[in-house]
């Protein structure tokens, strides 16, 4: 697969998710296959590490992946979690998630500057790894509070 395309495909995954973050959805399969995406690519793009900067480079893709993480974590706090009347997990960003992904769009920016100032040549690899990174730690989040949910009584039709 070439780059473009796989750099295309990741890209329209984000897009989707971010869409998605605000409508209301339930939490299922999706909610873990659609992060994996553009961390896969992440990893298997070229240009991963810088090797003329290498161990520069790989502390720069340390700190845009654990930026991501903890973000995704703080964003994972800010989804609202419920339970419907069929004991169906549902989950939904709130307006919180939009002033997080600045935040994590500006320490993104902050970490690439920082790179290029030293001449690191970083590519689009750990970009997306680190959104794949977001997207599991809200996941990994979402989950574990919903299952502190109580569960619903079921009523007999």
């Amino acid at each position: 697969m070439s780059h473009d395309l796989a750099t295309l495909i990741a890209s329209v995954v984000l897009v989707v998710v971010l869409v998605r973050q605000f409508q209301a959805r339930k939490v299922g399969w999706s909610f873990w296959v659609l992060p994996l995406i553009p961390a896969a690519f992440g990893l298997l793009l070229p240009g991963l590490v810088d090797p003329q900067h290498r161990n520069l480079s790989i502390a720069l893709d340390v700190a845009i992946v654990a930026v991501g993480v903890v973000m995704g974590v703080v964003y994972g706090f800010t989804v609202k979690v419920w339970r419907d009347p069929e004991n169906r997990i549902w989950s939904k960003a709130t307006t919180v998630a939009i002033a997080v992904w600045l935040v994590v769009f500006a320490a993104r920016a902050a970490v690439y500057a920082a790179g290029h100032a030293a001449g690191v040549d970083t590519g689009e690899g750990p970009l997306l790894f680190s959104f794949g990174a977001v997207l599991l730690a809200r996941t990994v989040v979402v989950t574990w509070r919903a299952s502190r949910l109580p569960t619903g009584i079921a009523v007999a039709s």
